[in-house]
């Protein structure tokens, strides 16, 4: 037990191989999926939200807000299984695989072949990390409309593209940033 606060987990009774191997392996995946689909979720997210601020009690906004209340009810691993028997079910789409992280006869099969096996994860955690982000961009970008500045802003003749880019995203963008360190 002491080699474990060393990192020496042993060697698996399974692959003769040292455990810590594949562990570290194992977390390599798990950090780099995480990574892409908070890099995907902010992509989506940011624009999503500042479009829902520009249009706050719209037809829009009030769908995706209850798209983004449902997505944040739902924990992670639920929406994965719902994915998972949506489009992964051989008796509905059966689209992609249920398990695993690509051909294991080849050495190395590289990252397009294994494309298939990552679409459902990063799909999972995009929707998840993203429904947190939209509705809190969303709100501090409509608690920033409400501004002073942002009524002398268009009382100019800004447009609102510019209002929101320069105005709102700018004053937004530390949270943003706290927002991402969060997520991360």
């Amino acid at each position: 037990s002491a080699g474990i606060l060393h990192g020496d987990f042993g060697i698996s009774q399974a692959n003769k191989v040292p455990v810590s191997g594949l562990v570290f392996s194992a977390m390599l995946w798990s950090g780099g999926i995480c990574l892409f689909a908070l890099f995907l979720s902010f992509l989506i997210s940011v624009p999503t939200g500042l479009y829902m601020a520009a249009n706050a009690g719209g037809v829009f906004d009030r769908f995706l807000w209850g798209v983004t209340i449902a997505l944040m009810t739902l924990p992670a691993f639920w929406l994965g299984t719902l994915l998972l028997m949506l489009f992964a079910n051989p008796d509905l789409l059966d689209l992609f695989p249920a398990s695993g992280s690509g051909p294991a006869r080849i050495e190395h099969p590289g990252i397009f072949m294994r494309m298939q096996h990552l679409v459902l994860p990063v799909t999972t955690y995009t929707l998840s990390f993203s429904a947190f982000l939209i509705r809190s961009i969303r709100d501090a970008a409509v608690s920033e409309l409400s501004n002073d500045h942002i009524r002398t802003a268009r009382a100019k003749g800004q447009t609102e593209r510019k209002i929101m880019n320069i105005h709102v995203l700018r004053n937004r963008l530390p949270s943003l940033l706290s927002l991402f360190g969060i997520a991360f």
